[in-house]
């Protein structure tokens, strides 16, 4: 079943969709931490990506294990929605809640293509259709040809001469172009085909008023119909009434709804909600202590880095004043010889005068 498809006879709240895909809750899960619900599959490929959560990036580092199973009160109020059968499509007219969709489908629901109850013919039809009833697994064999009968078989109408399948032979005689049928109201005659039209304007046929499931207890001629709704006292207040039944039956579906809660909630274990909460409590306690740790960790790389700065400025001092009086020695040896030189020159000058 695709459960994303299908249609709702009301629309579902808000708070009973996923935030992740905007689709009905699924095997709904809850986060540990921050308590958000997701569909299964979604958490689990977001968790895939990055472990945090897909709402406020709360980090869930173990993954899948920081989920757990959301309130089966939640999975309760998704299961009751009502829903369309898929199968509407085809014809079949009822509404069920979401969670016994899949039985009325598997067991019920006349508009699912089955196979064809003859063992011998590979089609498949609707249930509706077939002739034999499938459940004749306890009957012998013998028994089994004798009653089971093909619904892809087909005859020849004896009135018209057209091929029918013989699942659909009584319903074709109620639309048979070669018989005529007599209204009982107005003694006219029509073909099958005009029948079913007729029997809608047919001015003979007695009819209720319209607003009849309002208490109207008018049963006449269809031909009267229009004269006395105009003075129908019922009828002029349907629109009010149409209205009042609305708000009514939306008040009634309300606190059926609210009932189930209140139900629900008296079943819980009195120390069940305090638990979720010793829980969460734990987890930030091994995450401040992570924290505290990773803070040490800090502090002890800072000081190393430190005792190294100072010992490289402490051997960098001592480089500079080795070459300072590296520098100092060879300064005062350049004075020298330049004294010397000026001696020589000086006494070189005196000479030569």
């Amino acid at each position: 079943i695709d459960y994303d498809s299908l249609s709702y006879v009301q629309t579902p709240p808000d708070s009973l969709f996923c935030p992740v895909c905007r689709a009905l809750l699924t095997t709904p899960l809850q986060t540990k931490m921050c308590n958000h619900v997701f569909c299964a599959r979604c958490i689990s490929r977001a968790l895939s990506d990055k472990l945090e959560c897909p709402i406020d990036r709360t980090p869930m580092r173990r993954g899948m294990e920081d989920c757990s199973p959301a309130p089966r009160l939640l999975e309760s109020l998704v299961d009751e929605l009502l829903v369309y059968c898929p199968f509407k499509v085809h014809g079949c007219p009822v509404t069920v809640s979401r969670g016994l969709l899949k039985y009325h489908i598997r067991d019920a629901c006349d508009y699912v293509l089955v196979p064809c109850a003859n063992p011998q013919c590979d089609k498949f039809s609707f249930r509706k259709d077939i002739a034999a009833i499938t459940d004749t697994a306890d009957s012998a064999l013998d028994e089994l040809d004798d009653k089971l009968t093909c619904a892809h078989t087909t005859t020849v109408c004896e009135h018209c001469g057209d091929e029918v399948l013989e699942s659909a032979k009584e319903s074709h005689l109620d639309e048979c172009s070669a018989l005529s049928h007599t209204c009982t109201y107005c003694t006219s005659e029509f073909s099958a085909v005009d029948m079913a039209g007729h029997r809608l304007i047919c001015l003979e046929e007695p009819v209720n008023c319209s607003a009849h499931s309002l208490g109207c207890t008018w049963h006449e001629k269809r031909i009267a119909q229009p004269a006395h709704e105009a003075s129908c006292i019922f009828n002029s207040l349907r629109p009010y009434l149409a209205a009042q039944d609305a708000k009514l039956a939306a008040l009634q579906l309300e606190n059926a709804s609210l009932r189930e809660r209140v139900t629900a909630f008296e079943q819980l274990p009195i120390n069940q909600g305090i638990e979720p909460v010793l829980e969460i409590s734990s987890e930030y306690e091994r995450d401040r202590a992570y924290l505290f740790q990773q803070l040490e960790q800090t502090g002890t790389h800072i000081e190393n880095l430190s005792n190294a700065i100072a010992s490289l400025e402490t051997r960098q001092a001592h480089v500079m004043m080795n070459e300072s009086l590296r520098n100092k020695d060879e300064l005062a040896m350049l004075r020298g010889g330049l004294q010397a030189m000026r001696l020589q020159f000086h006494h070189f000058l005196q000479q030569t005068r």
